[in-house]
């Protein structure tokens, strides 16, 4: 028969024999087999071809010199990995005392001289095979106790699931130690299903069921912190298929959980200041652009309330302008007994202000003694063109601490509410431009003609009078003459201010051109206008202008009177009306009022009936 190789991965057997003929035989046998053999020919020999080789299996006579097999068996077990090697010892000897001797030494089994190689064969195939599988599992074992996730297994065949054993991450998770847990229910570890009936569920139904399940839910550990624990649950299967156990595995995620927490939070920040970016973008209404402001920062921010200010008047005062959620103080730059409001604050000194707990960082604040529930705020400055204009708060009624994050999303808001005041200012400014005399400040002669078919359109929906001044300066020409144009500009820049301090707030004073101007009084009879005019013309009169410290004299006012639609049916016809009667009282000597004597087919019964004319 030929002989085979070995593998250079076969299992190596020591064969170890004073007797030179036992291990030639027993090397050709084993080495047929496919084994690798080395041969060793007393017990010192033995111990020090095993420290050399390490090998996977000893056959061992029983009597040798010097050394017998039961000595080198014994020092064989002292040696390192010595204590878990297969000894088989091959001995003359079937004696029980003898065969007592050999186990006791450390021998895993015997055979008996003569040898018989079938019983041989077998009993080196058993041994190797015993000591693969123990090997095997000794590697699981320590592949479990040197995993990084915590391990558990739990005892199928008992329906509270106790837990049989766990590995040390387990105990570095979770901080219970293996006595203080082995033969506890499952459950017990797992305090977060009560918060989460959706992971106990799942897990239930595959203990029911003997299938795997992966959950994720907050734990506690032993020292009541908590951290997420993404686990994963499987059955183990015995000879026959039933499940026997279940396998835990335990991966402490929450680093993972806050960085996507983390993520998520950015996004919606990000998504937040684009969306009133977009709105600034979009409207050129200011209030949308406040109101969307205040709404993504409370939205990302999850918080309740929300404030913009806006400083109003020469004293720069804060007015409410926007808010969300409870309705807040609308004055607050008012004090009282307690003192400043935060708000008021922020835009004096222009420096945010952030208030954790308001009722006891401020005990007296307006806020806390107006609203009673507000318990944080971040206030921040607004500015526009450098300059502070208003404030933004955000408020909640719980007591809440504004991570560094949270206030550079309210400042970056803030930025671009700043931006979109600016622009709603340099609009009012254009616009202002666009309809007010430059020299006067009333209003142009074109918003003069829009203003005025849509009060007249106004009128005759409701049903109301509407009338107009036509007013001349008198003698303006002679004014210019003896004072030159700047004495001329000062002179109507008098009249202008006088108008404006002489009318209702409903009246629209404009320069309809050169020394001519126009007064529309909504909702105002032919009889009121009559006496408003005499009562302009009066106290004209007692007006001073001076031009270079010098007075100017006397002025006079010419003024013709009509009413709608008494005097014209549109806008047009009824300012013609005023001009024609103003050109009667030039005619007649100026310094006078004048009602004109135009005739309309139309009056306030007669005009045509409008859609909703009765809705206001």
């Amino acid at each position: 028969m030929t002989q085979a190789n070995p593998l250079p991965t076969a299992p190596l057997i020591l064969v170890v024999d004073d007797d030179e003929a036992i291990r030639l035989l027993l090397r050709i046998r084993l080495e047929r087999e496919g084994y690798r053999v080395e041969e060793a020919t007393d017990g010192e020999q033995a111990l020090e071809s095993y420290e050399r080789l390490h090998p996977d299996m000893v056959l061992l006579d029983y009597m040798m010199p010097h050394m017998d097999g039961i000595a080198t068996c014994i020092n064989l077990r002292k040696l390192p990995g010595g204590e878990s090697i297969p000894v088989l010892m091959v001995t003359a000897l079937d004696d029980s005392r003898s065969v007592d001797q050999a186990f006791e030494a450390g021998a895993t089994d015997y055979v008996t001289k003569p040898i018989t190689w079938p019983v041989l064969r077998q009993r080196v195939r058993r041994l190797l095979h015993v000591k693969q599988t123990d090997e095997s599992l000794k590697l699981r074992d320590r592949a479990i106790a040197a995993a990084s996730n915590g391990i558990f297994i739990t005892d199928a065949m008992h329906t509270d699931h106790p837990i049989i054993y766990i590995n040390p991450a387990f105990e570095r998770l979770t901080g219970y130690a293996s006595g203080e847990i082995l033969g506890q229910s499952y459950e017990q570890l797992f305090a977060g299903f009560d918060a989460d009936p959706d992971a106990r569920h799942s897990v239930q139904e595959a203990l029911e069921e003997g299938r795997e399940a992966n959950v994720v839910l907050l734990c506690y550990r032993k020292d009541g912190s908590s951290f997420w624990n993404e686990l994963t649950v499987a059955p183990v299967r015995d000879a026959t298929e039933r499940v026997s156990n279940f396998i835990w595995v335990q991966q402490d995620i929450t680093e993972r959980i806050q960085r996507e927490e983390e993520r998520q939070l950015q996004l919606r920040y990000e998504m937040a200041l684009v969306t009133v970016i977009k709105e600034l973008n979009r409207s050129t209404e200011l209030d949308a652009v406040l109101n969307t402001a205040l709404v993504q920062a409370l939205r990302a921010l999850d918080l309740e309330y929300g404030a913009i200010y806006l400083q109003e008047g020469e004293e720069g005062e804060l007015g409410l302008r926007a808010y969300q959620g409870q309705v807040p103080d609308r004055t607050p730059s008012a004090h009282h007994a307690g003192g400043e409001s935060i708000a008021s604050e922020v835009a004096r000194s222009g420096q945010p202000i952030v208030v954790t707990n308001i009722p006891e960082e401020r005990p007296g604040s307006i806020e806390l003694a107006e609203s009673g529930t507000l318990r944080a705020q971040a206030s921040l400055p607004l500015r526009a063109a450098g300059r502070v204009v208003g404030v933004m708060n955000v408020n909640t009624s719980h007591i809440h601490e504004f991570s560094p994050r949270d206030i550079g999303l309210v400042s970056a808001i803030a930025d671009q509410v700043g931006t979109a005041i600016e622009r709603a200012q340099l609009y009012e400014t254009l616009r202002e431009q666009s309809i007010r005399d430059p020299l006067t400040r009333l209003f142009n002669r074109r918003y003069m003609e829009e203003t005025l078919e849509r009060e007249i359109h106004q009128a005759s929906r409701r049903r109301l009078p509407l009338s107009i001044l036509m007013i001349d300066l008198d003698h303006f020409k002679k004014f210019n003459d003896t004072y030159g144009h700047d004495g001329g500009d000062a002179l109507l820049r008098a009249l202008g201010e006088f108008l404006q301090t002489n009318t209702r707030a409903s009246d629209i004073a404009c320069r309809f051109g050169g020394e001519e101007f126009l007064l529309i009084m909504p909702d105002t009879t032919l009889e009121s206008a009559r006496l408003r005019a005499e009562q302009l013309s009066k106290s004209i009169k007692t007006l001073h202008v001076y031009h270079e410290e010098q007075p100017l004299g006397q002025v006079t006012l010419s003024i013709g009177v009509a009413v709608f639609p008494m005097h014209g049916e549109d806008g047009a016809a009824v300012r013609r009306a005023a001009d024609n009667a103003l050109y009667q009282a030039k005619a007649q000597g100026r310094d006078r009022v004048v009602v004109s004597d135009a005739t309309s087919s139309l009056t306030l019964d007669t005009l045509p009936e409008s859609e909703g004319s009765h809705d206001e």
